[in-house]
């Protein structure tokens, strides 16, 4: 699918003419705030899952605008469930707020541990939402609101596998309201489209450590490592087996035969032997043998290989590890002359 610009102002539906602030913005009936909220929900949708190319900051800004429009919130914040020193806390994500144009700074990172905010977790841990006004709350869930300034606050629980994953908090700081409790449902799933986005984000950028956590481990094996796979065909060697042979990488995958002089010590063709013991390596059968390879300016290179396969996502591959036996031979040598 070709890529998308990120503009706030096009997914913006056509249906919000009135500004957040404006009261008579909230007389919409609960079909209108509805039918608003499914719209909004199909746009943010299309954000959250045709956008891979982008970062997951511009994946959440960008999808929280027209949801935010539909519910008529200034703010949108995002928080993970932790524990800290064996206590659950929610921690701060992502933060959203209309004034300054999408994603802020963090205004806290850690929500305070105080029995208002615990209360509000248990709710949600209940998977419940919590929904609420000003006017509506404690002394001390008032005195918290206040400190932001919220008017009117929604939280919805998210769960994944089921287990308490966190929240996403919509808050008006213009308007006491309550949010329509049959549009809770649509609320739900604008906070579980959030959560998706971000654990996705997190299992690529997983994946993508530790393919490079693999890649620095290969390379920097001590020994000359060569990979090939079902068909005998070369896809992969490590920096120590060119720096062995003194190729470049390009050369030795597409030269490898002319890497060995055309004839064994034993008088087999060194091609057809090593094709055959290849052959061996993928049908399950450790290798190890002494091999005659010969560098690129046609010094001898006398080695020991082992070779084994693995098993990577349904298909073997053998991996066929260099051990270059020119010292020893060398020693070898001069221990003769002693």
């Amino acid at each position: 699918m070709q890529s998308k610009e990120f503009s706030p102002q096009r997914y913006r539906p056509d249906y919000m003419v009135l500004a957040p602030d404006d009261a008579s913005a909230h007389q919409a009936s609960g079909c209108e705030y509805r039918s608003a909220m499914v719209d909004a929900l199909n746009c943010a949708l299309e954000i959250f899952c045709f956008h891979s190319e982008a970062t997951i900051d511009q994946v959440i800004a960008n999808g929280l605008y027209p949801i935010a429009d539909a519910m008529y919130v200034n703010r949108i914040v995002i928080y993970r469930h932790v524990e800290v020193d064996g206590e659950a806390r929610l921690k701060q994500l992502y933060r959203w707020v209309r004034a300054e144009g999408g994603l802020a700074t963090a205004s806290i990172d850690l929500l305070p541990n105080t029995p208002a905010i615990a209360g509000w977790l248990k709710t949600l841990r209940q998977d419940l939402c919590v929904s609420q006004r000003l006017s509506d709350m404690s002394d001390e869930e008032a005195a918290f609101m206040n400190v932001f300034g919220i008017k009117s606050v929604l939280m919805a629980p998210i769960f994944t596998l089921g287990e308490f994953w966190g929240c996403v908090i919509f808050q008006d700081h213009v308007n006491e309201r309550l949010f329509y409790d049959d549009c809770m449902d649509l609320t739900r799933s604008f906070a579980y489209l959030c959560a998706n986005a971000i654990i996705r984000a997190e299992m690529v950028q997983e994946t993508a450590e530790k393919n490079e956590l693999n890649r620095v481990i290969f390379n920097a094996a001590p020994v000359g490592l060569t990979m090939f796979d079902e068909n005998r065909n070369f896809v992969n060697c490590n920096e120590a087996v060119l720096k062995m042979y003194d190729v470049s990488k390009t050369y030795y995958m597409t030269h490898f035969f002319e890497l060995s002089p055309e004839y064994q010590p034993d008088g087999m063709k060194s091609s057809e032997k090593l094709l055959d013991i290849m052959k061996l390596v993928i049908e399950g059968e450790k290798q190890t043998m002494e091999w005659m390879h010969r560098s690129f300016d046609g010094e001898p290179i006398p080695c020991e290989i082992t070779m084994t396969r693995i098993l990577h996502k349904g298909k073997y591959f053998g991996l066929g590890y260099v051990y270059d036996l020119r010292r020893i031979k060398k020693m070898e040598e001069n221990i003769k002359w002693l």
